[in-house]
């Protein structure tokens, strides 16, 4: 899946304008980072750090969950073949989050789904 990342940017922009929103990772079920936005601070000093994948496999089956700290928190969603990580601040909505995410979670499977159609007729060989 190629989709850019400037339509990766536009798909989250709504997502990402949250004030409580710090930081997004889309990751692939490859273990491939699709997309990441940090809202300046840097959290892991380099991306290879965390492995998202590895701690979800670990926890078991989940579709949503929500680790609060005291000075923020990770909510994590599985979708599909994606793990979708958010660092937010604690006074963030998390209905309003979810919202987000659904929204433009829908948005990027069909674009992906389109252009890996594209793609296919474009790859076409005789």
């Amino acid at each position: 899946m190629d989709v850019t990342s400037l339509t990766m940017e536009k798909l989250f922009q709504d997502l990402l304008n949250m004030a409580g929103v710090h930081g997004l990772f889309l990751i692939s079920a490859d273990e491939k980072v699709v997309f990441e936005s940090l809202d300046g601070v840097q959290f892991f000093s380099e991306r290879s750090a965390v492995n998202w994948k590895m701690i979800a496999d670990c926890i078991g089956d989940f579709v949503e969950m929500d680790l609060v700290y005291e000075d923020g928190r990770y909510y994590v969603k599985k979708d599909g073949d994606y793990l979708l990580v958010l660092l937010l601040s604690l006074d963030e909505s998390l209905a309003m989050v979810r919202l987000n995410i659904d929204i433009a979670m829908s948005e990027f499977k069909k674009k992906a789904k389109s252009e890996r159609g594209l793609l296919r007729f474009l790859n076409f060989k005789i």
